[in-house]
């Protein structure tokens, strides 16, 4: 009885692990220049390979032409927030290549940025009414 009540909790935790894995990302890049129509779309397609997760479960989000200062100037610069349930520490300097990379793409000097990392629980962000805790139950 007792292994298969661990069959059934290694089945239950596989599960979970699973649909955290098909939920949300959120890729905010805030930047002071004007970036192409077409980034937004290669911000998502970057976060849902860096995530390992389905493009259907990104939310990606732009704000260029704001006013930032990075180092006391003006020149290009980006703050960004890269949010996930289960991001891992170990993903991080990897993410941060690829968001180099795609900030590089439109004129941002990769040492004109910050990224945000988060991992929130699934009870911290809200869909459809409830929480993602509550849809993967």
């Amino acid at each position: 009885q007792v292994k298969d009540h661990e069959f059934k909790l290694s089945y239950y935790n596989e599960y979970k692990s699973y649909l955290r894995s098909k939920s949300m990302p959120i890729f905010h890049i805030r930047t002071n220049i004007e970036v192409p129509d077409d980034f937004i779309a290669k911000a998502s397609k970057l976060a849902a390979t860096l995530s390992r997760k389905e493009e259907s479960r990104i939310l990606a989000l732009v704000d260029d032409k704001k006013k930032l200062l990075f180092g006391g100037t003006n020149e290009p610069a980006a703050m960004i927030t890269f949010k996930s349930i289960g991001l891992k520490v170990e993903d991080h300097i990897g993410i941060s290549k690829g968001i180099a990379d795609l900030i590089s793409s439109v004129g941002i000097s990769p040492d004109r940025a910050y990224i945000d990392f988060h991992s929130p629980k699934a009870t911290d962000i809200g869909k459809s009414g409830t929480t993602i805790a509550e849809l993967i139950k």
